[in-house]
This record gives C-alpha cells, structure tokens and sequence, in this order.
C-alpha cells in the first residue's frame, strides 16, 4: 500500500494510528456522552471526527478496525456495535475500503502471543519508538503496523471491502461496475476488478462484523 491507512481501536476511547506522507501520527479521542446528550450524539461526534481526520491526507487508502467478538459486557458490546455501523456507513459512503482484523491476530503480530495483556502491547509500541498515552492508542498502532505489512504481502488472503453499487450514496458513482467472481485463497468467493472498476464485495463475507452490509 502506498496511500494513507487509518487504523483504529474502536471505543468510547477510541485508539487511532494514521500513516500517510511516509509518517505516522496516533492517538486516542473519547467519544463518552455528554451529560445533555442523547445516545446517538457520541456517533455523530465519531462521524464528524472521522471527516475531520479524512481532511487532513489527500485520501484514505484503505480503513483497518479492531474486529472484537467477545466483550466484558452489554454496555461495551452495544458501543463497539454503533462505532462499527457508523464506521462502515461512513466507508461505504466516502467509497473507503476496509476490514476488520481480529485482536489475537493483532495481538501475535505485534508480541508474538495472542493473549497479550495490556502492559505487554504498550511495551511493544514503545519498543518501535511510540509514545502511546494509553493501551487504546498502543492497539491501534499495533493495528496499523500489521496493516503496512499485510499491504506489502501480495498473497495474503484477502477480507477486505470495497464499496458497494447498492448503497445509494455510491450508486450514481459506481454505476455500470463490473466484476467476476473468483476464489480466494481461503476458498471464499469475492468480486474481483474487472477491467472497468473495482471489487465491492467482502472477501470473507461470513466475518461476523463485515458481512450482510447490502441488506
């Protein structure tokens, strides 16, 4: 990959990581309500912040997001279920590949075991020369580290989607598209570019996070 990647730890703090221009920039921005807020101000507030940092690279490449499937409870799991929704609206709409990327997986890239604790992921930052302020943004440059190095893996199976024609804010956009189905290396069927656009359907479409995005 060449253009910008934006890599994110999804959360009431949310952990972020940008690489663009050859350097990479992170933090973590909280997205907890407002005593006089309704429940959905916290995902505007998201939204906005993600259009806010699309402004600040000449585009996004691609969007990677910590894919979580266990939580420690309900309140967690109904956040995290509302920045992933907002989140991929947002990719659909601004036509922005993305993917979800399991956290064993970031995990054992970034320490070598997949049940890494907290303490053992922002050690593992610090040692790439990072200054994460907290484990959110330590994850989140985990995931962007692991991203980069997918990037450069021309073979890697691919779970990555692209936009879809049936969203009505790409429709006009994508219209007349085309693509034929392939086999991945997980044996997976994916739209693959045609010589007149690009794919627009997961790769894995069973992922619990990225599939069933058309219905």
């Amino acid at each position: 990959m060449t253009g910008s990647i934006l890599a994110l730890d999804l959360g009431t703090v949310t952990g972020w990581a940008l690489q663009t221009d050859g350097r990479t920039v992170s933090g973590s921005e909280s997205f907890r309500p407002g005593r006089f807020e309704g429940g959905g101000m916290r995902y505007l507030r998201f939204k906005r912040w993600l259009t806010e940092l699309k402004g600040t690279t000449d585009g996004l490449e691609a969007v990677y997001f910590e894919e979580v499937r266990r939580h420690a409870g309900v309140d967690a799991a109904h956040a995290y279920g509302g920045f992933l929704a907002t989140l991929t609206a947002w990719c659909e709409h601004h036509q922005i590949p993305y993917q979800g990327v399991p956290v064993g997986t970031i995990k054992r890239h970034a320490t070598g075991k997949g049940n890494a604790d907290k303490a053992a992921m922002l050690a593992a930052a610090r040692a790439k020369g990072h200054q994460p302020a907290d484990d959110n943004e330590a994850d989140a440059l985990a995931l962007l580290a692991f991203a980069v190095a997918a990037g450069a893996d021309d073979n890697r199976p691919g779970r990555i989607c692209y936009p879809s024609a049936g969203h009505p804010a790409t429709a006009d956009s994508l219209d007349g598209l085309k693509a034929q189905p392939v086999e991945t290396p997980q044996g997976a069927q994916r739209l693959a570019p045609s010589s007149t656009g690009a794919p627009r359907l997961c790769a894995d479409p069973q992922s619990p996070a990225l599939a069933e995005r058309n219905t």
